[in-house]
C-alpha cells in the first residue's frame, strides 16, 4: 500500500485474523483464487466455522503467487457449487455446506487489489452458471481482457454478485430462499479506475445490502472489513425477558439495538403499567 512496507498480503492476512479472533458472533471460512488461468475453482485455505487458530494457522503459510490470475467470480461460483450447496451439513470441513439452518446468512467479502482477470469460464462450469455469468444487475460493467468493452469476459463479478443476491438458493429444501451477498474492499484501488467501478457497482448488484470500501492502507483494509461487519450486524436486535418492578405497577422490557452507523448498541427501555 502507500504508507506502509509491509507486503500487502500480510496486512490482509493480519485483518482477516484480527476479525476471526475478536468478532466471534459469526462463523468464518477462507478461500482464495487459483493460479492457473484455465482453472474455474477456488483455493482452499479454511472452511466455514474454523476456529481462530485453525484459520490463523491456514493463513500462515498462504503466500502470493507469481501469475495474474484473479479469478474472482470463478471462485465464488465454484464455492457455491462445490460447497455451500453441499447436501450434508457441519461447520469447519469442506465436505459439508455450512449452510444448514433457514436462518443463516451468508456474506462473502472480496479483497483484491485490481479488477478480475482470467475470470472469463464462469459460465462454463456446469449448465447450472449460465444464469449466474448472465444475470444483468442494474449499471452492468462489462469488459474484457483490454478493459472496457461491448463485450463482456472479465467483470462477471457484479452479475454473480446480482445473481447470488436475487435469485440464488443455496439449499432449496430450508424454507425461505438462502442466498448469498457479495460485498468487496479494494487494496489501494485508483478511484475511477475499471476495478473501482465494478466493485462499487456491487452495491447496485445487492439492492444496497453489499458495500465497497477502499483501502489506502494496511490499516483500512481492517476498518473496512468491521464497517462492513457492522452493516450485517445492522438491525440485530437483542431482547430480555420482561420484568416487574418490585411494587408489582410496572412490567419493564429492555433490549439493544445495533445498527451500522454507531459503534455503540443502542439501548432501549420500554415500560407497561
Amino acid at each position: 500500500d502507500s504508507t506502509s512496507t509491509t507486503p500487502c498480503i500480510d496486512d490482509v492476512k493480519e485483518a482477516i485474523e484480527e476479525i476471526t479472533r475478536h468478532f466471534d458472533w459469526a462463523r468464518y471460512g477462507v478461500i482464495g483464487t487459483v493460479s492457473a488461468p484455465n482453472d474455474f475453482s477456488f483455493y482452499p485455505i479454511a472452511p466455514v466455522g474454523s476456529s481462530y487458530g485453525d484459520i490463523a494457522n491456514a493463513l500462515a503459510s498462504v503466500s502470493v503467487n507469481s501469475t495474474s490470475t484473479r479469478n474472482i467470480s470463478e471462485a465464488i461460483y465454484s464455492v457455491v457449487a462445490d460447497y455451500l450447496e453441499l447436501t450434508s451439513y457441519g461447520y469447519a470441513d469442506w465436505s459439508l455446506s455450512p449452510v444448514q439452518y433457514s436462518c443463516t446468512d451468508t456474506y462473502i467479502i472480496v479483497l483484491a487489489k485490481d479488477r478480475p482477470t482470467e475470470d472469463d469460464q464462469t459460465d462454463d462450469i456446469d449448465s447450472l452458471s449460465t444464469a449466474w455469468a448472465y444475470s444483468s444487475p442494474p449499471g452492468d460493467v462489462i469488459c474484457d481482457s483490454s478493459g472496457s468493452s461491448s463485450t463482456e469476459s472479465w467483470c462477471f463479478l457484479d452479475n454473480v454478485a446480482y445473481h447470488g443476491w436475487t435469485a440464488a438458493d443455496l439449499q432449496s429444501t430450508l424454507s425461505d430462499r438462502q442466498n448469498v451477498v457479495v460485498s468487496a474492499i479494494g487494496l489501494n484501488i485508483t478511484s475511477g479506475s475499471l476495478a473501482d467501478t465494478l466493485y462499487q457497482n456491487l452495491s447496485n448488484a445487492t439492492g444496497g445490502v453489499g458495500t465497497y470500501y477502499n483501502a489506502a492502507t494496511g490499516d483500512d483494509i481492517l476498518s473496512g472489513m468491521m464497517q462492513i461487519l457492522g452493516d450485517v450486524q445492522s438491525g440485530s436486535y437483542s431482547r430480555s425477558s420482561p420484568v416487574v418492578t418490585a411494587d408489582g405497577a410496572y412490567m419493564i422490557y429492555t433490549w439493544y439495538e445495533i445498527t451500522g452507523t454507531n459503534p455503540l448498541p443502542e439501548g432501549h427501555v420500554r415500560a407497561y403499567a
